[in-house]
C-alpha cells in the first residue's frame, strides 16, 4: 500500500469513529433521566417549623424529555420493594416536564411502623424511588434511617 491509501484509510477510520462518538452522544443526551432524592425536612406553617422531622421524597427531570411517574416507593435493605400507595402533595400518575421536579412528604412514624410490620428494626438503608409508565425505575442514594426512633441516623 501506498502512503495515500494508508493515510485515506487512517482518516476514514477516524470519521467513523467520531461519527460513532457523537450518534451515542446524541441517543444519551435524549434518553429519559429522573434524579430522586430521599432527604429530612420540616413542615412549615406561616414561615415556621412545625412539628417533627418528614420524610421528603423528591424527583427531578434534568432531561429533555417529559417523564411520566407512576408509581413511588422503598426499596429495602433486602432489596423487596415497599410501594407507596398514597403520596401527599402528589397525584401519580405525574407528568414530570423538562426541568422540573416533584415530590411528596412521609412522616416518619407511619414509614416505621410499615417497616416495622415487614419484619425490620433498628437502623436500616433505605433507597427511594418512582416508577415511569414506561418500566423504568428511578433510585435515590441511600437514606439511613432509625426504625425505633423515627429519625435519620446523625453521620
Amino acid at each position: 500500500m501506498d502512503e495515500g491509501t494508508i493515510f485515506t484509510l487512517i482518516l476514514a477510520a477516524y470519521g467513523a469513529g467520531l461519527a460513532t462518538v457523537q450518534a451515542i452522544l446524541r441517543i444519551a443526551e435524549r434518553r429519559r433521566r429522573v434524579n430522586v432524592t430521599v432527604a429530612w425536612g420540616l413542615g412549615v406553617s406561616g414561615g415556621r417549623p412545625e412539628g417533627s422531622a418528614l420524610f421528603v421524597v423528591s424527583a427531578t427531570n434534568p432531561g429533555v424529555r417529559d417523564v411520566t411517574l407512576s408509581s413511588a416507593g422503598f426499596i429495602l435493605p433486602d432489596k423487596r420493594s415497599f410501594l407507596l400507595l398514597q403520596t401527599p402533595g402528589l397525584a401519580l400518575p405525574h407528568r414530570l416536564e423538562e426541568g422540573a421536579n416533584c415530590g411528596f412528604w412521609l412522616d416518619p412514624r407511619g414509614v416505621a411502623v410499615n417497616l416495622k410490620y415487614e419484619g425490620l428494626g433498628g437502623k436500616v438503608s433505605v433507597v427511594g424511588y418512582f416508577g415511569d409508565t414506561v418500566g423504568r425505575v428511578y433510585k435515590s442514594e441511600p437514606t439511613e434511617f432509625d426504625i425505633d426512633s423515627n429519625l435519620p441516623v446523625a453521620g
